[in-house]
């Protein structure tokens, strides 16, 4: 089933059978509502293999027909193919293209995540006009928490998460399979970049703070994501000073946020969470630009 689709025949036939499999989802969802968390986890996966095992030149042919089949299988209600079925399909066909280039993992993982997130947000306004209902609003009030104060704080997050775990999964079902296509994708990630990334995080909370807060708490997910990366990394170093920093990070941490918390106006009192994990991005730097340089000149 995973190997490359050379003739005309093959690469519509699969495409066929993963279009079906998509329409099959949004179907189901109709009849178990429940489902509609699977799906968006699906969605990306079945783009993904169709950009790495069809040819490019038909792709735009699976994009367009499993949208349209979609949009038929919802014709009542459209929303779902909008808010999930476009941006999963889309950010999963840039997904396999990305690893095709053989770009490192977490910055695909992270422009994947972050286009599906785009995406939904984007598709918001065109389904309020449609039909009338913000589709946020909508998922808030069925889980029963629109009330919560902050809650326009956490729904960016959410939507991101979702987005994050989406291609997660999409690279951890594929990762096997790209050595027999003679695609070798490296996990090892230079730490430049990363440091870069973070920095940049860094200054959008700052930025956000005062002018867009409903977003601080998306860049700190950001934040996150990247230093976690550096985390991995130093982990795999097997160096007992970094456990030993780590875990002073974690009490310098619970004491900041112990300390601060109440003195900070709601709701950016969690965002000090963040300290951990600029303490991780120092013990990187620290690390890569002046133990382990030390050691190269020794």
């Amino acid at each position: 089933m995973f190997k490359k689709r050379e003739t005309l025949t093959q690469n519509i036939a699969y495409m066929g059978l993963m279009a079906a499999i998509n329409v099959i989802f949004v179907l189901l969802t109709y009849f178990v509502p429940f489902l509609i968390f699977l799906l968006v986890f699906v969605l990306p996966l079945t783009s993904v293999v169709v950009t790495i095992f069809c040819q490019k030149k038909y792709i735009p042919i699976y994009v367009l027909a499993t949208i349209g089949l979609c949009l038929i299988a919802t014709i009542n209600n459209f929303s779902d193919t909008l808010f999930y079925v476009i941006p999963a399909l889309i950010s999963g066909v840039v997904f396999g293209l990305l690893l095709e280039k053989k770009i490192p993992p977490v910055w695909i993982i992270f422009v994947s995540s972050l286009l599906t997130t785009g995406l939904s947000y984007a598709f918001v306004p065109l389904i309020e006009l449609i039909y009338n209902q913000n589709i946020i609003n909508v998922f808030l009030t069925i889980f029963k928490v629109n009330d919560f104060q902050y809650i326009y704080y956490m729904v960016p997050c959410f939507i991101y998460l979702i987005s994050l775990i989406q291609s997660i999964l999409s690279y951890i079902f594929i990762r096997s399979e790209l050595p027999k296509l003679g695609i070798v994708v490296s996990d090892e990630t230079r730490f430049p970049p990363l440091l870069i990334a973070s920095a940049i995080t860094l200054i959008l909370i700052g930025i956000s703070i005062p002018l867009f807060p409903e977003l601080s708490y998306l860049f700190s997910m950001w934040l996150i994501y990247f230093s976690c990366y550096i985390l991995i990394n130093l982990l795999l170093l097997k160096k007992t000073y970094i456990y030993v920093v780590l875990g002073l990070s974690v009490i310098v941490t619970f004491v900041l946020f112990g300390t601060l918390f109440k003195s900070i106006p709601n709701p950016f009192g969690f965002l000090l969470i963040d300290s951990l994990f600029l303490l991780i991005i120092c013990l990187g730097i620290v690390d890569n630009y002046l133990i382990t340089n030390r050691h190269k000149v020794e």
